[in-house]
């Protein structure tokens, strides 16, 4: 290994580096190891990669059963993703059960990918100092991951209603829990603790209104008082509770 691997923080402390013996310290980077004939997953300092010449980094167990990896999609994942594993198989791309011609689109881990992307870029830390404004937020579940995973307050601005099942049965199955997705993963969710699964999880603040730069600028106006502001949130609204999702778009009933 001549460049460093690509590693994760280390969380708790008490566990010992495979290579160097010595004990790793919460935020070091560590990486993942595994003896050539398989067996248990080993964590090491990223600084003793030179010493790995007797071991292998483990393949991805999302790219094992799954065939993809949303990490790796973006450049976070520290273990390995070789094709020799997928046996010739590819993601489904089936077709929809309403029978139309388009394939069916793999991003159900587009949510968990791009609020990753976000605490990369911005930091947490920039994150947790103010508000996200999701526009065009959907559904609610960048937001309602956004809450829950990382503490980051968000508000949803969409005009349709939220629609969080899908996210909260997982919460309720532990499906977010650290011991379910892995120290990759829960890494970028440090709101998720053992047993988190038990209580309530927060519903995010929701904006039901179309959001136009027009309408922006006009509320930003020095001459533009709270009434004013009152009777506008009051009208879109309205309006956006006249509007209903079908399959030919947005029709306002």
């Amino acid at each position: 290994m001549n460049s460093l691997p690509p590693g994760v923080l280390c969380k708790s402390a008490g566990k010992l580096c495979v290579l160097c013996n010595a004990e790793t310290i919460v935020g070091e980077m560590i990486f993942p190891l595994q003896s050539c004939e398989g067996g248990e997953i080993m964590w090491a300092h990223v600084s003793c990669h030179e010493l790995a010449t007797e071991y292998e980094t483990p393949i991805c167990r999302h790219w094992k059963r799954l065939g993809r990896c949303p990490m790796n999609e973006n450049g976070y994942c520290v273990f390995t993703h070789p094709l020799s594993v997928l046996s010739g198989s590819m993601p489904s791309t089936t077709r929809k059960k309403w029978g139309g011609r388009r394939r069916l689109l793999q991003n159900q881990y587009s949510t968990n990918s791009f609020r990753i992307w976000l605490a990369q870029t911005f930091t947490l830390d920039y994150l947790k100092s103010g508000v996200v404004l999701d526009v065009g937020g959907g559904k609610g579940e960048l937001s309602w991951s956004l809450l829950n995973l990382m503490g980051v307050e968000s508000v949803v601005v969409d005009p349709r209603e939220l629609s969080l099942g899908n996210v909260e049965k997982k919460w309720r199955k532990g499906m977010y829990l650290p011991e379910r997705v892995g120290p990759v993963f829960s890494a970028w969710q440090p709101e998720v603790e053992s047993g988190s699964s038990k209580r309530l999880p927060k519903i995010p603040n929701h904006l039901r209104v179309f959001f136009s730069a027009a309408s922006v600028m006009g509320l930003l106006r020095d001459d533009c008082t709270t009434a004013i502001v009152a009777d506008w949130l009051e009208a879109a609204r309205r309006i956006a509770r006249e509007v209903k999702w079908t399959t030919r778009g947005l029709q306002q009933h």
